[in-house]
């Protein structure tokens, strides 16, 4: 167990590691992989892609020197006095043309100055005449199905029919016939400089060095380069990949293709490079399998010789170590040490285990020794134990009498105690409600004092009320009396209206008038006067009885007086009773406090004599258990061979 254990320990980390390692390299393996490829994939597109447009360049630039001198030479031979013109219609090729005249000869079905300029320059060379908004062939050198092409339109919607209705020259490569030329086309003017005709001269893109190349070249091993037209045809291709693909690769209508492109403007052609991207997983998955099958024989080789060294080195010395921890875990130290000449920490191990067995042969001699000595000792000491454990025992059941007694004393005073804080609590609150009442008895005594001079004041009032009712009294009989003096004028003066005949009787009522008020008046006056007397009477009433009122009330305070007074002094009663009673309270408290203090320490000896006489039951239970222990481990020492 101790040898697999250990290998495993030391195997699995190594194999861990090992794993880890073969898993990092795979992953980055696989990055740098995936990008070097996919770097390579991409500078080879770049490259052949700039081969091809150097080709384009070249070969776009020297022919469209040649086309630019055979211009320069079909002008020059064409151009001669009179300038060109158009004469009658005629027969081209089944199709009615009007003539072109060029120095005064005809063009039409006449080769002789096409087939000049090419015998000396090559290529081709055409003459078209206007007809309408086209342009017909009348004298031509390119070949079509073995015949001259005349009588062919130009592309009406060519580029060169478009600049030439402009008026201007067009240089550039036009598909012709099915075939790549780089071509000139210029207007042939007439005096009025009006266009007649087109001068063109082309030569056949020379495509089979190019051809070549690009039916070689491909990208890694499943792409391709190819050639387009600039009406999106397929010119040339790799032969590795089939037209289709290229086509629908082209079209953008096959995915899991890295596709480039670039586009030489001249001709409108479009080179493209493309590869599909499964070859750079494929590519990347086998090399991802290369490293992983190197991990995992390195891992098997690693681990092999972990093994090996593990067990030579370290498993066969352990299982010795081991054998000599067993022989002394199962008490044998009667053998000899083992001796090694190893100077590591496994030789250090085996020593220390071999001074261990020596160590521990005489800690367990002396330990016999000694368990002897502590089971001699030990029976003494319970037997001494037992003896004070009895002496506790009574000990704790006096001290536990006489806290009872103290207990039942304590009740009673605290008994007491209550009754007398009963005591002091009614006294204090009469001599609460004594003082109570003496402030009250004052506040009436006070309020009493206020109603008698109030009521002196009220009296002081009426007489006064009754002085100006006597005034009042003096104004109605002057008032009476100067109503019966009116009624006598009133009566004297209606006699007079009397007399007067005629010429009083106005006066004479107005006289009527005024002793009616008269006598009213002075009946009013009668009224008056026998209210104030009644008045005067009612008031003279009041005021004896307010007096009688006033009188009372000094009476009732000086009673009210009295009756503080008297209260005042149960008052002081109260207080010296609640101090009595407050000082049997407080002198209750103090010997109850006592009691207690008395029972709780009887209490506390009580315990703590409990307490001694648990201690040293314990202790005599630890001696009988020190005995056993002795005797067991002396039993314990008898196992050991010494």
């Amino acid at each position: 167990m101790v040898s697999r254990s250990l290998q495993l320990k030391f195997v699995f980390p190594v194999f861990a590691i090992v794993a880890c390692t073969t898993l990092f390299l795979v992953v980055v393996i696989s990055a740098k992989t995936s990008n070097n490829i996919e770097q390579s994939a991409q500078d080879k597109m770049q490259e052949q892609l700039s081969s091809m447009l150097h080709v384009l360049n070249v070969t776009d630039t020297l022919v469209m020197e040649r086309v630019k001198g055979s211009m320069k030479l079909l002008k020059e031979q064409g151009q001669r006095l009179p300038a060109p013109y158009q004469g009658e219609s005629t027969a081209v090729n089944g199709r009615m043309v009007p003539e072109l005249l060029l120095g005064g000869q005809a063009q039409t079905n006449n080769f002789e100055l096409v087939d000049r300029v090419t015998s000396s320059q090559g290529g081709s060379a055409t003459l078209f005449s206007k007809v309408g908004s086209d342009f017909v062939r009348i004298s031509t050198n390119v070949q079509f199905e073995g015949k001259r092409a005349i009588g062919t339109l130009l592309d009406p919607n060519g580029l060169p029919s478009a600049a030439i209705r402009k008026g201007q020259a067009f240089y550039g490569q036009v598909d012709i016939l099915g075939n790549p030329y780089l071509t000139g086309y210029e207007p042939i003017l007439d005096e009025q400089k009006r266009t007649v005709g087109i001068w063109y001269v082309g030569y056949k893109a020379d495509m089979q060095a190019l051809q070549e190349s690009i039916a070689k070249s491909r990208i890694l091993n499943g792409g391709f380069v190819a050639l387009l037209d600039d009406k999106g045809q397929v010119r040339f291709q790799s032969q590795s990949v089939p037209l289709d693909t290229v086509q629908r690769v082209a079209a953008n209508h096959l995915s899991g293709w890295v596709v480039k492109r670039e586009t030489f403007s001249p001709w409108g052609f479009t080179i493209i490079a493309a590869y599909p991207e499964d070859e750079v997983s494929a590519a990347v998955k086998q090399q991802i399998i290369q490293v992983a099958a190197m991990g995992l024989a390195l891992s098997g080789a690693l681990m092999g010789l972990v093994f090996w060294l593990s067990r030579s080195l370290v498993v066969r010395p352990l299982n010795q170590a081991v054998s000599i921890a067993r022989r002394i875990a199962a008490g044998d130290l009667s053998s000899a040490p083992s001796i090694t000449s190893r100077n590591d920490e496994i030789g250090d191990l085996v020593r220390s285990l071999g001074n261990m067995q020596m160590s521990l042969r005489q800690m367990v001699g002396n330990i016999a020794g000694n368990a002897q000595g502590i089971s001699i000792l030990s029976s003494s000491l319970s037997s001494s134990a037992e003896e004070v454990a009895a002496q506790s025992e009574q000990q704790s059941g006096a001290a536990a009498s006489a806290a009872a007694a103290l207990e039942e004393l304590s009740t009673s005073i605290g008994h007491v105690s209550v009754k007398a804080r009963e005591s002091f609590s009614l006294a204090q609150d009469a001599g609460d409600r004594a003082r109570l009442g003496s402030v009250v008895v004052e506040k009436a005594s006070a309020e009493m004092r206020n109603i008698a001079d109030s009521v002196g004041q009220s009296s002081q009032r009426i007489a006064s009320l009754g002085q100006h009712s006597a005034r009042i009294s003096i104004i109605v009989g002057v008032i009476k009396s100067i109503a019966e003096q009116t009624n006598l004028l009133a009566l004297n003066a209606a006699i007079e209206a009397a007399r007067a005949g005629e010429h009083g009787r106005g006066f004479a009522v107005v006289a009527d008038e005024v002793r009616g008020l008269a006598e009213r008046t002075a009946k009013s006056t009668v009224e008056i006067t026998t209210m104030i007397g009644s008045i005067q009477s009612g008031t003279e009433q009041v005021v004896e009885t307010m007096r009688q009122g006033q009188n009372r009330a000094h009476s009732g305070v000086e009673m009210a007086s009295e009756a503080g007074h008297a209260v005042h002094e149960i008052s002081g009663y109260s207080e010296q009773v609640v101090d009595a009673v407050n000082s049997i309270s407080a002198a209750l408290e103090q010997q109850n406090a006592a009691n207690h203090e008395i029972a709780v320490n009887v209490a506390d000896m009580a315990i703590m004599s409990e307490k001694n006489t648990f201690a040293i039951q314990q202790v005599a239970l630890a001696s009988r258990q020190l005995q056993a222990s002795s005797n067991s481990l002396q039993a314990t020492v008898d196992l050991f061979k010494l």
